[in-house]
């Protein structure tokens, strides 16, 4: 699914966009935010913006933080506290959430990469907003709380892993998370990991855990799969109504 919705963002950055877009990535938040864990324990969630800044009052700079943190912050002796529930994504969902599946790295990375790309397609309501920037939040706490998943202790093993980390870390416009510096833990296991002729094994045949592999190292995630595909007068202020229920 995951694959589909990059696939359908990439369309819609060229330009396609059918008629009922709108009900489509509505369908695919959907899905994502009922496939989540129900619920977790609450943490502090230690997660560092990529280095982007803007100017404020005064010529003074203040570091831009991706739209799921603005205004996500309690102020507390020594620095800031963010506060957001462990919660994955697992590959099978049960209707009944005390009977749900534990949540999984390439699930979890799956899970907040969907809800990303689906919310830059969207104009939604404060109040719809904010439950997917929660689950965003969340699902980031459970990357925190579970990094051993999304790094494994030998990364190069697992390249469909790191690049699904890496999605994560692009589209999210984070250095960090649960103060680790993605990028630079696993391009320095790569390195090390490489052998003699180019390839790593990455977890597939060598031609595909290679592929993994470069797309973590190149960065290869493009920043506008979570900016939106149109302009801003495009569609009207009110976001379209579900359909009435079968």
């Amino acid at each position: 699914t995951q694959y589909a919705v990059l696939g359908l963002k990439a369309a819609a950055l060229c330009g396609v966009r059918p008629p009922d877009a709108d009900m489509m990535w509505r369908k695919v938040i959907q899905e994502f935010l009922l496939g989540q864990e129900a619920t977790g324990k609450e943490v502090v969630l230690n997660v560092e913006a990529e280095g982007q800044v803007k100017k404020v009052k005064k010529g003074k700079e203040k570091e831009k933080e991706p739209g799921f943190l603005k205004g996500f912050e309690e102020a507390e002796t020594g620095g800031r506290k963010r506060k957001a529930k462990v919660r994955g994504w697992a590959y099978h969902r049960n209707q009944n959430p005390a009977q749900m599946m534990a949540g999984t790295g390439t699930m979890t990375a799956a899970g907040l990469t969907a809800l990303l790309v689906g919310r830059s397609e969207l104009r939604l309501t404060p109040k719809e907003a904010e439950k997917v920037d929660e689950a965003v939040r969340d699902g980031l706490a459970w990357s925190q709380e579970n990094w051993l998943q999304m790094m494994p202790a030998s990364p190069s093993s697992s390249g469909y892993m790191l690049y699904g980390l890496e999605r994560v870390g692009v589209l999210g416009g984070l250095r960090t998370i649960g103060g680790h510096d993605w990028y630079v833990e696993g391009a320095k296991a790569l390195i090390q990991a490489q052998k003699a002729d180019g390839s790593w094994d990455g977890g597939y045949s060598s031609p595909i855990g290679t592929s993994f592999c470069l797309l973590f190292l190149t960065l290869g995630t493009r920043e506008e799969y979570a900016k939106p595909s149109y302009r801003i007068d495009d569609f009207a202020p009110a976001p379209p109504k579900p359909p009435p229920a079968p």
